[in-house]
């Protein structure tokens, strides 16, 4: 999560969401499993090739503990290709004056002047990078909310158009919620001057992430690839190729073997959150360790009950993403 000096520029080329038409469609395999409990089985839509055209950003959204920091150390490798940009709207989301947590943890600091608004970290994921490269952003999606009097966050429709009129090609990166709340509530316990002795479901982010992929499909009629992380994990050989072909990268057999160098100066800002992306050289299969052995499922206190909530009002926007994923043959 970056700490990056202010800047601000204008991206003096790109086409309108108007003029951009729809590139051929690449058919994918059928789904031949599906989560239990999750409705009838269904074909996946057929998954398209966006039109290439210089420079567009690619904008990977996802939640917390999703795989995405693996996922961007790959991406990572692509070093003539990209510039790799680590949740830049972070710093807008926590600390600078458009700041938007409600997270006591935060709000009880003072803000950083330094840090981007949400104008200026637009401004620089839409700039004019040197020798053809491509920004690579990978964030949050629900540093991109606005919260305010009413109960549910809202997609920041401004920012989500911004980027599509400067002709964003948008991923989104989804892992069960199983998985990634038992691994969230984790990481909170290590850090309670943030989170205190209690789960912050703000940081969830699967139903925002749901909600500002159904805006980019929906309203902004723009191409959408949804890949999920267990397919991830357990096929890189096959996800990797299908998301370079997708966005127009050229893929290379060094996204999924590389070295555990030192990290990024952005992940610096996050200490602690992202050891295991640092310390990779691959991508590892899931673990089977099932969602029965995590202590909230049997605990009878505030937080536990809280993750249980988050659990269950995640379900049906993760099946939603699910259904709509990138299927691997």
């Amino acid at each position: 999560m970056s700490a990056d000096e202010a800047e601000e520029q204008s991206q003096s080329s790109g086409r309108s969401m108007r003029d951009r038409k729809r590139p051929n469609y690449r058919k994918m395999a059928d789904v031949d499993e599906e989560p239990k409990k999750r409705g009838r089985p269904r074909k996946i839509p057929e998954v398209y090739t966006p039109i290439t055209y210089k420079q567009r950003p690619i904008i990977l959204f996802t939640h917390p503990r999703s795989c995405s920091t693996a996922f961007e150390k790959a991406v990572h490798q692509l070093t003539g290709q990209v510039e790799v940009e680590h949740e830049p709207y972070s710093q807008a989301f926590y600390y600078s004056s458009d700041r938007r947590t409600t997270n006591p943890g935060y709000t009880s600091k003072p803000m950083n002047n330094k840090a981007k608004t949400y104008k200026k970290v637009t401004a620089h994921l839409l700039r004019q990078t040197e020798q053809g490269r491509r920004v690579f952003s990978k964030d949050m999606a629900y540093y991109c909310h606005k919260y305010g009097s009413s109960p549910h966050a809202s997609v920041d429709e401004e920012v989500m158009t911004q980027l599509a009129q400067g002709g964003a090609d948008f991923v989104f990166l989804i892992r069960k919620p199983e998985k990634a709340i038992a691994s969230l509530d984790r990481m909170q316990k290590r850090f309670p001057e943030h989170y205190g002795s209690g789960f912050q479901s703000e940081e969830v982010g699967i139903k925002e992430l749901r909600d500002t992929f159904l805006y980019v499909r929906d309203t902004l009629k723009m191409p959408v690839v949804v890949i999920d992380a267990d397919d991830l994990l357990n096929h890189p050989e096959k996800v990797l190729p299908l998301f370079c072909e997708a966005v127009s990268l050229t893929y290379t057999s060094a996204m999924i073997n590389w070295s555990s160098k030192v990290p990024p100066l952005a992940w610096s800002d996050w200490k602690g959150w992202h050891e295991d992306a640092i310390n990779s050289t691959t991508f590892m299969p899931p673990s089977s360790d099932g969602p029965q052995e995590q202590d909230f499922y049997n605990e009878d206190s505030d937080r536990a009950r809280e993750v249980r909530k988050a659990l269950e009002d995640s379900q049906e926007a993760y099946a939603e993403m699910w259904s709509q994923r990138m299927v691997v043959a």
